[in-house]
């Protein structure tokens, strides 16, 4: 983990909830922010944050959410097979199991 922000110095968030992109992270930043010293890691943090739309049981929208993983690691220089994925799953309980079964089938 980074020395300054408590955060690891590689790593990727994707989002699927249905958010309106910039202005809904934009408004999060007062949460992110403890001094002014921290604008720049959190501009860096919000830039990390990208948007996949689709539904939790389609396999394409989850296909697409691992093309947009993939790209992602692809840009940082990994090799295949040294990246671990974590998945937290900010969702509701009752869409668990179609959610993990889209991972499992697509990941």
């Amino acid at each position: 983990m980074s020395q300054t922000t408590g955060l690891p110095l590689c790593w990727h968030i994707e989002k699927r909830a249905p958010l309106k992109s910039d202005p809904l992270l934009e408004s999060r930043r007062v949460y992110l922010t403890k001094s002014a010293d921290d604008n720049e890691v959190v501009s860096e943090f919000l830039q990390l944050v990208k948007y996949v739309s689709g539904s939790y049981d389609t396999p394409e929208r989850f296909q697409a959410l691992d093309e947009a993983i993939a790209k992602h690691e692809i840009c940082r220089n990994t090799t295949e097979g040294t990246v671990r994925r974590l998945f937290y799953l900010a969702l509701p309980p009752s869409v668990y199991p179609p959610v993990c079964k889209m991972i499992k089938i697509t990941a």
